[in-house]
Formats: C-alpha cells, sequence, structure tokens
C-alpha cells in the first residue's frame, strides 16, 4: 500500500501545484517606476513614452503593479513586498527620440530583482521585459514613420528652396 500510495501522493500533489503556472500572475506584486522626463521631438511634439508604458502595465493587470518611486522599489524587491521592479530611467524618452540624432541611443528598461526572495521572478521579469520591449517599439515605429514621412516633406520643400536658389544663381 506504501509503494502504492506514496507515488501517487507525490504525483498528485505536484500536478495540483503545476496545473496553472501563470494563472496567479495578477496576484503577484511587483513595482513599476517611471522617472522619464519626456523629450521634445524636432516637430515641438512632446514625446513621454515611459509614463505610458508604465501606465499600460498598471491597467494590464497581468501582475498586482504598484506604481511607486525607485526608492520605494528598491525597498519592496529587497524586503520581498515587490517579486521584481520594472524601471524606466529619466532618459527612455530622450534615448528613443534619438534616432533622429547623429548618436543614437539605446533606450533601456531596468529589471531588479532579488533571487533570495525567488529565483524564479528573474525569468519572469525578463519576460516581462521583452513584452514591454514589443510595446514600445510598437509605439515608437509608429512615431519613427511618421517623423520619416515629415523628414520627406521637408527635404521636398528644401530641394525646392535649392532650385530657386539655383536659378539666382544661374541669373
Amino acid at each position: 500500500i506504501a509503494l502504492v500510495l506514496i507515488p501517487t501522493l507525490y504525483g498528485g500533489l505536484y500536478l495540483w501545484a503545476n496545473h496553472d503556472p501563470y494563472g496567479a500572475f495578477p496576484n503577484v506584486p511587483a513595482a513599476v517606476v517611471s522617472e522619464d522626463v519626456g523629450a521634445t521631438l524636432s516637430t515641438g511634439e512632446q514625446m513621454d513614452v515611459g509614463h505610458r508604458v508604465a501606465d499600460h502595465l498598471v491597467e494590464s493587470k497581468s501582475f498586482d503593479w504598484h506604481l511607486v518611486s525607485r526608492s520605494d522599489a528598491m525597498a519592496g524587491v529587497n524586503d520581498g513586498r515587490f517579486a521584481f521592479a520594472v524601471i524606466v530611467p529619466a532618459t527612455f524618452s530622450a534615448d528613443l527620440a534619438s534616432t533622429a540624432d547623429y548618436r543614437p541611443r539605446q533606450a533601456t528598461v531596468i529589471l531588479e530583482t532579488n533571487d533570495a526572495n525567488n529565483y524564479m521572478t528573474t525569468m519572469i521579469g525578463n519576460t516581462v521585459i521583452k513584452q514591454v520591449s514589443a510595446s514600445v517599439a510598437a509605439e515608437v515605429s509608429q512615431t519613427a514613420a511618421s517623423q520619416l514621412l515629415l523628414g520627406f516633406g521637408r527635404v521636398h520643400d528644401q530641394l525646392g528652396k535649392a532650385v530657386d536658389g539655383a536659378a539666382q544663381l544661374g541669373d
């Protein structure tokens, strides 16, 4: 009886514990920090992607997101109140807007975890970062496309001025 009961009990508990590993994510507390100060595009349009990313995470309810300061997030990760923290740095929008500069910078999102609390949070957090990156890429590609089309309009206008200038020089 013991040879049958113990493996059955072990197998049953294992299956019960792992029946829906993603179903409890909305109950996992996580911090999101947006320090982004925004950026002004060459068109004068204000770009504030960091706060939109943070708001989108909170609204998604994929985790029990808490919008907090960096110090609260770090303290929460260290003492176990938060499983992990996603931090959007102050230069996030400026880095995204730098693609129009001669020296573009890569925009980054910081993931803070504490493996002493749970080693799985790093893997889960990396998945969240990939989703954030995909979301930002979709939003930024729309902005980049509109900037590119606007740039073509400017090139056309400037070429018209160049033609007029060349005609004046010719005269």
